[in-house]
């Protein structure tokens, strides 16, 4: 946009030419991630309300180019949208994507907003620069607070520290920069100017080591695996058809694709097209293998501790569209807003485990499973003795691990 070429033909194709090239990656990033065309869409909404009040209609004519070209090159993944909308399940699957619903704004916004009008009173040039910058700032506070206007949002927070924070971050710079050239002339701070940098650069990376270090200390137990469990992860990736499929808990299950080719019997509802209540039986399912009590079902999904491995079917199974369990106003976690178990799906999912009968004879003719892996975190589940099943056989053993097939 900043094109000022003493040549007004050339300065009007270098305009045509940057505005094309910003189309284009502007549509490729519908491909990628949705909080970066939403982000850059409501920048651009900002800056052309801004150009029009302003009556710079080049400007505005450069922002409707690349917004149109833009559309053109994500045609195909609107195609695409439509099609996945069409399917009979789509709404099932948009509510896995944590769907928060209400209307109140977002707490977090007031820093935004107050950067945002600090950034006005100190930038003293009032140029394409400052627009620019200061329309992504309201733009991704906007973004931050869709639900004001459609009532729901979806993992708003993916807003501030994917896309908003590191625009914050590039406008602290260009402000530094600002200040320096406009505020202090003819006083010499280029050394003090780098200094500054310099220091901002230490204190970020020292901020970034020490908070990785820390996160590692304090996680590291937590991914560490026992032996016992990669040998058995080793015998199914070298003894197992591929893609077969194997049952087990959920926590051992986030791990089976990683270090197999074998699928699972309960994949992460979050990102699979398992519709909601096949969702739930195969949950079932499993905890009956092995042998969980009632008891142990109710805690299971009564307890807060359910957070760290079964959150997918929070956004699955407790989201049920007209009634939305999850509200901005009512319902905050020790993590900050959340999905939680309302009480009458609680109340149903204990009355439905309590009533499950386990065929499984049933089980095998509609779903597929291969294998089923008893480790530690399924002999956490109650009393299991899996050889005692007439549907088993033992395929492998080390102590600690037991892999049975289906016969």
């Amino acid at each position: 946009m900043g094109v000022n070429d003493s040549d007004p033909s050339q300065s009007l194709r270098k305009r045509i030419l940057y505005s094309i090239i910003s189309g284009v990656l502007l549509g490729l990033c519908f491909y990628t991630y949705i909080y970066f065309w939403t982000f850059i869409l409501a920048g651009m909404f900002v800056l052309t309300v801004i150009f029009l009040l302003r009556h710079e209609v080049d400007y505005v004519k450069q922002i409707i180019l690349s917004g149109l070209i833009g559309f053109v090159t994500s045609i195909p993944f609107w195609l695409n949208f439509m099609a996945f909308r069409a399917l009979p399940y789509s709404q099932d699957i948009l509510a896995k994507s944590s769907v928060e619903y209400g209307r109140t704004l977002t707490i977090l916004s007031f820093p935004y907003l107050l950067f945002a009008f600090c950034y006005y009173l100190l930038y003293k040039k009032r140029n394409v620069s400052f627009y620019f910058i200061w329309s992504f700032i309201i733009g991704g506070i906007l973004c931050r607070n869709l639900q004001l206007v459609t009532g729901y949002t979806v993992q708003s927070e993916h807003w501030s520290y994917n896309v908003l924070d590191p625009w914050i971050l590039i406008s602290l710079a260009v402000l530094w920069a600002d200040i320096i050239q406009n505020r202090f002339k003819g006083v010499r701070l280029v050394g003090l100017s780098r200094g500054v940098c310099v220091l901002l650069i230490v204190l970020i990376l020292s901020f970034g080591f020490f908070s990785q270090k820390g996160f590692a200390d304090l996680r590291y137990p937590h991914y560490t695996l026992d032996s016992s469990m990669m040998d058995s992860f080793n015998w199914l990736d070298d003894n197992t058809q591929r893609d077969s499929v194997v049952l087990s808990d959920y926590e051992t299950a986030a791990l089976i694709p990683v270090y197999t080719h074998n699928n699972v019997f309960t994949p992460y509802a979050l990102v699979t097209l398992m519709p909601t209540g096949e969702m739930e039986e195969r949950m079932m399912i499993a905890l009956k293998v092995f042998n969980a009590s009632q008891e142990y079902f109710r805690n299971y999904v009564n307890t807060t501790r359910v957070y760290y491995y079964i959150n997918h079917l929070e956004n699955v199974t407790y989201i049920t569209p007209p009634t939305a369990i999850f509200d901005l106003k009512q319902v905050k976690g020790k993590r900050g807003w959340r999905p939680m178990f309302s009480e009458e799906t609680q109340n149903r999912l204990n009355e439905r485990y309590g009533d499950y009968v386990l065929n499984i004879t049933d089980v095998v003719g509609r779903y597929r499973v291969d294998y089923v892996y008893c480790g530690i975190c399924e002999k956490k589940m109650g009393d299991v003795n899996l050889d005692e099943c007439d549907w088993l056989k033992e395929a492998y053993s080390n102590g600690n691990v037991t892999i049975y097939q289906i016969v």
